[in-house]
């Protein structure tokens, strides 16, 4: 049973697969990893996809406790008044908006540009 280009079954038609009528008894129940001729194309695409994840990861946690001391180091110097536990509430609100927002759409436009 062979799949062909176009609509119908015509003799000059060419096949797209070709599929014998026992495929079902031939399909393998196990995937032998040894003999897989592009194995080290698996391990390097796991390995930088593992590693983008470890950069992004430490990213989001040495970078938002940073973005904090920011904020809460330029908001002092302008309001004396204000309570330093208010500017921490204030500075990880604004902070973890930032991060949200980034997150959300930092893919969605890696995908669209």
């Amino acid at each position: 049973a062979a799949s062909f280009v176009g609509t119908g079954h015509s003799e000059g038609a060419t096949p797209l697969l070709d599929v014998p009528d026992n495929a079902e008894a031939q399909v393998p129940t196990s995937i032998d990893l040894h003999t897989k001729p592009s194995w080290p194309i698996y391990f390097l695409m796991g390995l930088a996809v593992s590693s983008l994840f470890f950069v992004s990861s430490g990213l989001q946690f040495w970078v938002t406790p940073y973005m904090e001391q920011l904020y809460i180091a330029e908001n002092s110097k302008r309001s004396l008044t204000e309570s330093i536990q208010a500017l921490r509430q204030d500075a990880h609100r604004m902070v973890v908006l930032l991060v949200m927002v980034i997150s959300l759409t930092a893919p969605i436009l890696g995908v669209i540009v």
